[in-house]
């Protein structure tokens, strides 16, 4: 039997945790292993229970979801942080990728979709979804994706971590760019190498870190 994964929760919207604890509970892939919306016991619940994923909310009243990534990523940094919000703008959205997010979801993302992004964050992924793919892909426009360049990357690995940033799978990558999966493979692999990243968060937080 597979094991589960084990979830911790920063979130002040009961609504929205209840529903999500009872969709898992019915899937049986996720365990809730603690909920809170408590910046005092985030770390310590965290300690406790070692979750492999948090999902944490950026709007928190008196405090923010990105002082908790960075309260979390300083004393455990193993932990993967999945952010989730209502809606993206692009200063949370930076933040929380530039200081070590996994990922960024929208709450309208429906809870199917919430736990594959769980799971996709839990195997070493970078979820974003398409909105915010696509809101951040439009920013990279604007300020000319092409400023990687002075990172070593040549004009394919450039065109690839647009693709990538997009939200494209490698199947779509390498129908975009006329290349085969595991040409797309050997780009991504020198591209994070060139980066000195592990992930398409890692690569993204390094274009916003240089870009400034």
């Amino acid at each position: 039997m597979q094991q589960k994964i084990k979830l911790g929760i920063v979130e002040d919207n009961n609504i929205f945790t209840e529903s999500l604890l009872q969709y898992f509970q019915v899937t049986g892939l996720i365990e809730v292993v603690f909920s809170t919306f408590e910046k005092e016991e985030i770390l310590s619940l965290c300690k406790k229970h070692t979750p492999d994923v948090l999902l944490m909310d950026i709007n928190l009243g008196y405090f923010t979801g990105i002082e908790g990534l960075k309260i979390i990523k300083k004393a455990l940094p193993h932990i993967k942080i999945l952010m989730c919000t209502v809606f993206s703008d692009n200063e949370n959205l930076f933040e929380s990728i530039a200081n070590g997010a996994s990922g960024y979801i929208l709450k309208t993302t429906p809870a199917s979709e919430i736990e594959l992004a769980i799971i996709e964050t839990y195997k070493g992924g970078a979820p974003i979804t398409p909105q915010v793919a696509s809101q951040l892909f439009l920013v990279f426009r604007q300020n000319n994706i092409a400023q990687l360049s002075h990172d070593g990357l040549t004009p394919r690995e450039n065109e690839l971590l647009s693709a990538l940033v997009r939200g494209l799978s490698y199947k779509e990558v390498a129908q975009e760019m006329s290349i085969s999966m595991s040409t797309v493979r050997t780009h991504v692999e020198n591209l994070y190498a060139k980066l000195k990243v592990n992930s398409k968060a890692e690569a993204v937080a390094k274009y916003l870190k240089t870009s400034r």
